[in-house]
């Protein structure tokens, strides 16, 4: 897979900088939160680790577990459930916001075939050497 983080493109029209929240969840219903706090009217795009535990991150938000199906951990490769929906945490000012795209991104992690070729070119490397 390689999917590193949760990266979400956003536009807040108007708003009292409400948060958005995203949960993903697969076939087991593991259900995975993320919550990017208080997001000014603007263009955004926010991202926030995969990770197997909840974590805060300093100004940015927190992800959680919502729900923990029969196996640990979320199944990124056969997700069936995108939940995205607006938190005006307690604000009475009306809001309006364009979801854009949401993806899962990762790092560029070379594939077998690659890593087989470099690790023979290596050797060759290492034997001429002695």
């Amino acid at each position: 897979m390689g999917e590193t983080m949760v990266e979400l493109d956003v536009t807040v029209h108007s708003g009292d900088n409400p948060n958005l929240v995203v949960v993903l969840g697969d076939p087991d219903f593991s259900e995975y939160g993320y919550r990017f706090d208080e997001l000014a009217p603007g263009n955004h795009v926010v991202t926030f680790p995969l990770l197997p535990n909840p974590q805060s991150i300093d100004g940015l938000g927190a992800s959680f577990i919502s729900g923990q199906g029969a196996i640990a951990g979320l199944n990124l490769g056969d997700l069936d459930f995108i939940h995205i929906q607006v938190d005006p945490h307690g604000s009475t000012q009306p809001y309006s916001v364009s979801y854009n795209n949401l993806r899962l991104t990762g790092a560029n992690v070379p594939e077998p075939t690659t890593l087989s070729a470099l690790a023979f070119a290596g050797m060759l490397i290492a034997q001429r050497r002695r």
